[in-house]
């Protein structure tokens, strides 16, 4: 479920998704390029990948999260 992905956003209240699987980090590339392909710009992130070989990626700015998941549905 795409919501799995904004789910540690929503319960810690941060912008950052950790220790995520090179599938799910496949997966937000994925909305991504959804995000785009509706005009959605404005969506900036940085990407770290861990020592265990997991991504840690961090949302820049402030985004509306309900938005994001009605764009990438």
């Amino acid at each position: 479920d795409h919501r799995d992905l904004h789910y540690p956003l929503r319960r810690q209240r941060q912008m950052c998704i950790r220790d995520r699987t090179t599938s799910e980090f496949n997966e937000f590339c994925a909305k991504v390029d959804k995000l785009e392909a509706k005009g959605y710009n404005e969506f900036s992130f940085t990407v770290d990948r861990t020592s265990e070989g997991k991504y840690n990626v961090e949302i820049l700015g402030k985004h509306n999260l309900e938005e994001l998941d009605r764009l990438t549905s």
